[in-house]
């Protein structure tokens, strides 16, 4: 059976950016990627999509600076 696709957008334009950058980490990370296909979004307080990248450590870097 093929995995279900999940878009998880983070971050955005708005006042509660951190907080949406840290759910939406929580969510991703709580996933089964052996059941689900998982696409991260994150996107700057400019709404910039600063990097897509499946479960992939440049994403949490990028995030770990945007919450510094």
């Amino acid at each position: 059976m093929a995995r279900m696709r999940v878009l998880v957008l983070m971050g955005g334009p708005s006042t509660e950016h951190d907080v949406s950058v840290v759910s939406g980490t929580g969510v991703v990370r709580a996933m089964n990627p052996d059941r689900y296909n998982i696409h991260p979004v994150l996107i700057d307080k400019d709404g910039t999509i600063i990097e897509r990248n499946l479960r992939g450590e440049k994403l949490y870097e990028r995030i770990a600076e945007l919450l510094d």
